[in-house]
């Protein structure tokens, strides 16, 4: 039989083993716990982040489309111009040639007429819209798109704010 002091030495060492093991396991599931918890707040960081940059890539495609509209309209307006321009030309040489023959030019005169008016308009209109563009380049180049990359900046820097944070707690 063993003694007394060997059965409480061997006792207490399996009960150190005991409180050792217990330990770990505690600041196992404690470390666990803690890297599950960085994880949610990094996976809904995550998802905020990307609605947040979905929306700014949003706005960014809408400013581009509306300037990419106006120019459009801009193109629109001067092949308007050009074609009205090109029949005032045939008009006005049509009456020239009308004088040089000697015929009759009160039909080819008020025909001419009628055409330096559309193109009098076509390029009233092809001015305000060369005026519409450069305000509206103005406008993205000096308002809309510094101030859009400025919130991708502003986003960028909470990120790395936020994921310098991370490290820092864990």
């Amino acid at each position: 039989f063993k003694t007394e002091l060997e059965i409480g030495t061997t006792l207490a060492c399996w009960n150190g083993l005991k409180d050792e093991t217990n330990y770990l396991a505690e600041s196992r599931q404690s470390f666990c716990d803690q890297i599950n918890e960085l994880l949610n707040t990094i996976t809904n960081n995550l998802k905020e982040d990307k609605k947040n940059r979905a929306m700014l890539v949003a706005k960014g495609n809408k400013l581009v489309s509306e300037l990419a509209k106006t120019e459009e309209a801009m193109k629109k307006a001067r092949a308007k111009y050009v074609d009205a321009r090109k029949k005032q030309d045939r008009a006005q040489e049509a009456v020239q040639k009308a004088k040089a023959a000697g015929s009759s030019i009160t039909k080819i005169q008020k025909t001419a007429e009628k055409e330096e008016k559309r193109a009098d308009k076509a390029e009233n209109e092809y001015r305000i819209s060369v005026n519409t563009l450069k305000v509206a380049q103005d406008k993205f180049y000096d308002v809309d798109m510094p101030a859009l990359l400025r919130e991708f900046e502003q986003h960028e820097e909470k990120r790395l704010q936020v994921t310098r944070e991370y490290f820092q707690n864990f």
